[in-house]
């Protein structure tokens, strides 16, 4: 789950670069009683563990939180993203770093289009639409901007 500009942009200085309560609220909504991942960098930009959620963190960094559970290799990560899995939905939230990492096992995008241009020095690389298909998507308009709600589900899932 993220959002970006038009450009791809996700974060500028270890920020978001922009602030739409309503796409605060929208990941609020799609990640409320799931486990979220994260690496250091997001974890710093967010700043604490978010309520209704479980909190993983990839960092080489030594970070103690109560209640979070920090992984310091990807070994170690995949492990405990099984185990979550067994207990609860999982959702990547950042950077584009994990983003990455991660690609392989995610099914489901949920990506948040900010229809602008903002400063960024983080981008994700752009989605290749044809392995997914969007599935649905609504937009709003906030302070002026378009912002659209889009969820992709990958087109070579297999079943079980």
């Amino acid at each position: 789950m993220w959002a970006e500009d038009l450009t791809g942009g996700i974060g500028y200085q270890g920020q978001l670069p922009w602030h739409f309560p309503a796409d605060l609220a929208h990941f609020k909504t799609v990640t409320m009683g799931k486990t979220i991942v994260m690496g250091g960098r997001t974890w710093r930009a967010i700043g604490r563990a978010l309520p209704g959620r479980t909190s993983v963190v990839l960092t080489r960094q030594p970070l103690t939180v109560p209640g979070v559970m920090v992984v310091h290799d990807e070994a170690q990560l995949h492990q405990v993203i099984a185990e979550r899995r067994q207990l609860e939905p999982v959702a990547i939230i950042g950077g584009a770093t994990l983003f990455a990492l991660l690609q392989a096992q995610v099914d489901v995008l949920e990506r948040t289009v900010i229809e602008a241009t903002y400063p960024s020095d983080t981008k994700m690389p752009k989605l290749d639409e044809q392995a997914w298909t969007l599935v649905n998507q609504t937009t709003l308009i906030e302070h002026g901007v378009k912002l659209r709600f889009e969820t992709w589900h990958r087109l070579d899932v297999k079943e079980n």
